[in-house]
């Protein structure tokens, strides 16, 4: 029978089913074809009839012509008769492999989908990042120009504002603040540190002169030496201890002299979120000169611009202020209670974990 122009070779299946009605079993034929025409249909079902009455001596009870892969086999290619009779007789025969073809196109579509949306979202991350990178040099030229020709330090902290502002707005990276800030008191304001927007960022919520304590290693790059010393921007060694201790000396005369200093007591900034051991020169600093301290909690610069990456993205900064906290010893324990106070209120509101190792009261 698999021999019979358009009938599928080895893709004829010859079953009985059972006539619930007249308690009779019917003789089946099933046969696979490509033929879509009517005519050739009627054709091929009469040629099928006329060699099974050849074959077994009576025409079979009804001739089912099907699609492709409607015949069930086995993995070795054999036939699975009572498989396609439970498949007749429930009426899935070619639905199988229509619903296995509709899966395969439905699947195909969303990996093309999927890929297309991937790739439009990168596209769309690189044009923003070169365009914000573009314009923050289009700011930073003219900003460096007046920091180093305006006379007043107020002067070049509002130049700075103003710049960092601009930023921020073209750029469409919404900065949200919170708490006190522009009537604090405080000498000396401690933040962790997220990534390198961390100071743009300040700059441009921070009301007034604020002199940065940053690690030494800038003051050696010419293009960044000049303006950040014009900003007044104290720079201390982290690796020379005799240094380090004429850099704490130095930063209490500045507390006693008005200024305010703001210190990253993390020191450094990795790719790894989460909030790192604090170094004691800012507590002990607040400690020994007796002024309020300020902690300052920042979420989502790390997100934006990462550790060792310089792709730049778009999204929301969150600037929270915190209680000034204020001690009236100068002793050890109270520079360590300094440090504890500010650190609950940055592991509260900074968004990301403590990598301390080390139990903080009040933080469980």
């Amino acid at each position: 029978m698999s021999e019979l122009a358009g009938v599928r070779r080895g893709c004829v299946a010859v079953f009985g089913s059972s006539d619930p009605a007249l308690q009779t079993e019917r003789l089946i034929v099933l046969a696979e074809t490509r033929e879509r025409e009517q005519p050739a249909r009627e054709h091929l079902r009469e040629r099928i009839t006329a060699v099974t009455t050849d074959l077994l001596g009576e025409p079979p009870d009804e001739v089912v012509l099907a699609p492709a892969r409607s015949v069930l086999k086995t993995s070795s290619g054999k036939i699975r008769r009572s498989a396609c009779r439970s498949a007749y007789e429930q009426g899935q025969l070619g639905r199988g492999a229509r619903a296995v073809r509709w899966q395969l196109l439905r699947l195909a579509g969303s990996a093309v989908l999927h890929r297309a949306q991937r790739a439009l979202r990168t596209l769309s991350g690189t044009l923003y990042a070169c365009y914000a990178w573009l314009l923050f040099g289009v700011l930073f030229a003219p900003t460096c120009l007046l920091v180093m020709s305006l006379p007043r330090l107020s002067q070049r902290w509002a130049a700075l504002r103003s710049a960092a502002r601009l930023f921020f707005a073209l750029s469409g990276i919404a900065l949200r603040v919170e708490g006190e800030h522009e009537s604090s008191s405080a000498g000396v304001m401690v933040v962790n540190h997220t990534s390198y927007l961390d100071v743009l960022v300040l700059a441009a919520v921070l009301e007034g002169p604020v002199c940065v304590v940053a690690k030494g290693e800038l003051q050696h790059h010419w293009f960044t030496r000049a303006p950040l010393k014009r900003l007044h921007v104290h720079f201390v060694a982290r690796a020379d201890t005799a240094q380090s201790l004429v850099d704490a000396r130095r930063a209490c005369e500045l507390l006693r002299e008005g200024a305010r200093l703001l210190f990253f007591p993390e020191g450094t900034l990795t790719r790894i979120p989460g909030l790192r051991v604090f170094h004691l020169g800012a507590f002990s600093t607040a400690a020994e000169t007796g002024v309020a301290l300020q902690p300052v909690a920042l979420w989502g610069p790390r997100s934006l611009l990462r550790d060792g990456s310089w792709f730049l993205r778009r999204g929301p900064v969150h600037v929270r202020f915190g209680p000034e906290l204020t001690t009236a010893s100068k002793y050890f324990a109270a520079v360590l209670q300094l440090r504890d106070a500010a650190r609950v209120f940055l592991l509260a509101h900074c968004g990301e974990p403590d990598l301390a190792g080390e139990p903080v009261p009040g933080s469980g």
